[in-house]
Formats: C-alpha cells, sequence, structure tokens
C-alpha cells in the first residue's frame, strides 16, 4: 500500500478545521490526538505546528509542518531525520485510515485495525526500537501490529508478544512459532542464540578466531606451527574485554593487572 503524503494529510486537516463550528471542534481534537501520538512515539519531539500555505510567497513567513524538538527549534518536515520522517509517516497514515474508516468514532485511533509494518526498526535508534511497540499500543489501543525486525532489541521488547522466527533455506523458509525463551538474556546472548544464529557477537575478525580455534582444539595431533598459533589465539581471545558495562569492564581489567602483578612479585594474598 502507497503511504498518504503525511503534511499533507496534517495540512488538510488543518484546513478543514476552519469549517463550520461542528466540523472545526471534530478536526481539531483529531489534529490534537495525533499531535500527541507523535509527541509520545518519537523521541525528544516536544511539539507540532502546522501552518496555513505561504501564497503570496514571503520568505520570511513559515508555512507547512514544523517540527519541534529538545534540541532545535520549528524544523520543516522535509528536513528531520529519516528516522523521524518513516514513523511519522505511516502512523499518520494508519491514523488518516482510521479517521476515514471510523468517521463518527470520538477516537478513531482507539478503534479495531490489522497492521503489517515491515522492518520496523529500520533507522530507530536502539532506545526507540525498545518502546515504539508499547507507545504505538498506548495510541492504537485496538490495533494489531505484525511487524518484522532484524534487531534483538526488538525481540527484548516483545518478550511479552507473540513473536516468530523466519529463516531462509535453499528450498524456501522455515517459520519457528515457538523460539527458545529469551527472557532476561543480554542482547549479545539473543545474537547468538536460534534466533538471529551469529556465531559471535564480537566482530568479524574476532569470529574467525574463534572458528579457527575450534579447529585447533578438535585436532588429535597438533604440529608445533599449530600449538604456536593455539597460544597465541587464546592469548588473544582472553584479552578482550568482558563485562556488561565500561565500569565492569574497567573494574575486571584492574583486577586481572591485580593478580598479574601479585603472580610477578610472588605476593601471596591472605583471605
Amino acid at each position: 500500500t502507497v503511504l498518504y503524503d503525511a503534511e499533507e494529510i496534517l495540512r488538510s486537516l488543518d484546513y478543514a478545521a476552519y469549517g463550520n463550528k461542528k466540523d472545526s471542534k471534530t478536526y481539531r481534537k483529531y489534529i490534537k490526538k495525533i499531535e500527541r501520538m507523535l509527541v509520545s512515539i518519537l523521541p525528544d519531539m516536544e511539539d507540532i505546528d502546522i501552518l496555513p500555505p505561504n501564497i503570496f510567497g514571503n520568505e520570511r513567513q513559515p508555512s507547512g509542518v514544523l517540527v519541534s524538538t529538545k534540541y532545535a527549534k520549528k524544523i520543516p518536515f522535509d528536513d528531520i531525520s529519516l528516522g523521524y520522517k518513516t514513523a511519522t509517516s505511516w502512523a499518520i497514515d494508519l491514523a488518516w485510515r482510521l479517521f476515514r474508516r471510523y468517521p463518527n468514532s470520538s477516537n478513531p485511533l482507539a478503534e479495531p485495525a490489522i497492521v503489517l509494518v515491515d522492518e520496523i526498526d529500520l533507522h530507530l535508534h536502539p532506545m526507540w526500537q525498545r518502546k515504539i511497540m508499547d507507545d504505538l499500543s498506548k495510541h492504537f489501543k485496538n490495533t494489531q501490529f505484525i511487524a518484522t525486525a532484524h534487531s534483538p532489541l526488538m525481540v527484548q521488547a516483545a518478550l511479552k508478544l507473540n513473536y516468530a522466527v523466519l529463516n531462509q533455506y535453499e528450498d524456501g523458509v522455515k517459520i519457528i512459532n515457538e523460539p527458545k525463551e529469551t527472557d532476561g538474556w543480554r542482547v549479545d546472548q539473543i545474537l547468538t542464540s536460534e534466533l538471529f544464529g551469529l556465531v559471535s557477537s564480537r566482530g568479524i575478525e574476532y569470529e574467525q578466531l574463534y572458528t579457527r580455534r575450534e579447529e585447533l582444539i578438535k585436532k588429535r595431533k597438533l604440529k608445533f606451527e599449530e600449538k604456536d598459533e593455539l597460544e597465541k589465539i587464546n592469548k588473544q581471545l582472553s584479552e578482550l574485554p568482558s563485562g556488561e558495562s565500561v565500569d565492569e569492564i574497567e573494574n575486571r581489567e584492574l583486577i586481572s593487572q591485580t593478580v598479574a602483578d601479585i603472580k610477578k612479585n610472588n605476593k601471596k594474598i591472605k583471605l
């Protein structure tokens, strides 16, 4: 389905709000609902202004849809980031379709609907990925969202929802309707689970090291140069940072360095 032009929808609603008293109240109320919805689902957004068209060509007179965030005020809709624009466009399109489908409803956004969203995580900041489904559900209360994503953060956010894994094979696609529980899992653990199937959550270079290490370990007898290679790989992998935060990584490095100094100086630790 081709999306309606989001800016044109907002302008049309604003124009209609200048009609008779009854229609004006209805359209103003609906515009406010859309504005509150957008401010809620878009991170750092504070306000949306819908200004009349500049029919006299006055360059000093702003027109159209302007977006204000915590960091910048009155940004033309065409100039906002791709993540903002993508989410805004399809959210306004959905709101507009609900309004047209339920014109007599006091809250069209709360009416039933089924919506398919492909790659809902596209262009979204990680923090936004974790909350967008909850934010959408608060406004589109009776909408069933069926969305695809390629982000482990979306998996973390969907623990209370129904989700499935689609794997591509030469003979077709296999669907896993009940993947293993990932409740409480870290992002890196989800990446190396059946949901994403990565060998390691580290970079490609280190993934190759892990693969090579496994190859060497499985050999019954290693040549001298292979033993030397395995020792170097083990040393390189042991030096990789571990921990879930910068503070934890630094603390573990400090502990490791302290232990190394103790061993070097042959000091005994009293417990």
